[in-house]
């Protein structure tokens, strides 16, 4: 599974720094392999709710996580290129990613999701607002980005005041 999972990150990677060049050269068959990697084994079975993550020493910047949670955003970019509609199916799941969502994958979920619902983050805001949980000191920043964002936009959520607070 290790090796499964390491495999698919170094094809979503490699892929992505290197689509113009791939593009010109492959066959259907590659272009389906792909979509179908980052589709039907990525964004339809990978469920970000059930990343771990573990933080020994909230004092140090060193962490680990599920080895998915690190190529997430790349299955999402994948997908998006190939497949734009399946991305809409599985909204709630790129909400989901939030938490584990460092600069680059925060703004590939800000373009997937431009408009964002208290409801929707439910999740998120449970993970934010759980002191005892290592996923909310993971990146808050992320967090706390995305709040202000949607007020700029003029998105009132409610639901993030009192998670917002308690960072203070």
């Amino acid at each position: 599974m290790i090796r499964k999972t390491h495999a698919q990150h170094i094809h979503f990677k490699y892929f992505l720094h290197h689509r113009k060049e791939i593009e010109e050269r492959w066959q259907r068959k590659d272009e389906k392999r792909l979509l179908k990697l980052a589709l039907d084994e990525g964004v339809k079975k990978i469920d970000p709710r059930e990343f771990k993550v573990s933080i020994p020493d909230k004092n140090t910047r060193q962490f680990t996580w599920s080895s998915v949670a690190s190529y997430y955003g790349d299955i999402l970019s994948v997908v998006k290129i190939f497949a734009p509609g399946e991305i809409k199916k599985h909204r709630q799941k790129v909400i989901d990613f939030i938490p584990y969502a460092f600069s680059e994958d925060m703004s590939k979920i800000l373009d997937l999701v431009p408009e964002i619902g208290n409801k929707e983050l439910g999740f998120v805001n449970k993970v934010m607002g759980d002191k005892k949980n290592d996923r909310r000191y993971l990146i808050p920043s992320t967090y706390i980005y995305l709040a202000g964002h949607f007020a700029k936009k003029g998105l009132e959520l409610s639901s993030v005041k009192p998670i917002l607070k308690s960072f203070v």
